[in-house]
């Protein structure tokens, strides 16, 4: 029995028998109908209400929990990810302290691999504030951005802005309307 089941069992029968039943569904369009059809039964509408409030929330505890664990195992794996590139920074910096000191050579074979000791192309880092480099060794990066308050803010004064749309999406609420105790 799944966690759901047994919290939704506590409940309503008809939550759970909801819950059942979205399991089975392929796709929105399954779930659409079989919403409409639950919530259409007039005889006992409150009752499917609340099943259907109970499984939206069920659902929403779901989906944090298991974002919540999905959270935990990324970082477990950055973790380990981590301590991977340590050790192989460490080899490497090995390596070119053997190569430094003589050990090694630029090209050192074994049986079946070979380590090679290659320059990269130069590099720089910038010790000083940008705006104090000559100006032929700097340039400045301009982003042009839409300001989508500002574009709301219009449109609630009566403004059309061209090229833009401004719309609101409906969302459900879930809640108690009945002292329950």
């Amino acid at each position: 029995m799944s966690l759901a089941t047994q919290v939704l069992k506590y409940s309503s029968k008809r939550a759970v028998e909801l819950w059942n039943l979205l399991k089975q569904t392929k796709d929105e369009s399954d779930i659409e109908v079989l919403t409409t059809s639950f919530l259409q039964h007039k005889s006992d509408q409150e009752v499917a209400i609340d099943a259907v409030a109970e499984v939206a929330e069920q659902i929403d505890a779901e989906i944090k929990a298991i974002a919540a664990r999905k959270q935990y195992l990324v970082e477990l794996h950055n973790r380990a990810i981590e301590r991977l590139k340590s050790k192989k920074e460490t080899i490497d910096k090995t390596i070119i302290k053997l190569y430094k000191a003589g050990a090694i050579a630029t090209k050192t074979e074994g049986l079946s691999r070979t380590i090679k000791i290659k320059t990269n192309p130069p590099s720089c880092e910038v010790l000083i504030p940008t705006q104090d480099l000559p100006e032929e060794y700097r340039y400045e990066k301009v982003e042009i951005r839409a300001d989508k308050k500002a574009i709301t803010h219009a449109w609630k004064e009566g403004i059309e802005v061209e090229g833009t749309e401004v719309f609101q999406k409906q969302r459900v609420v879930y809640e108690l309307s009945k002292d329950i105790t």
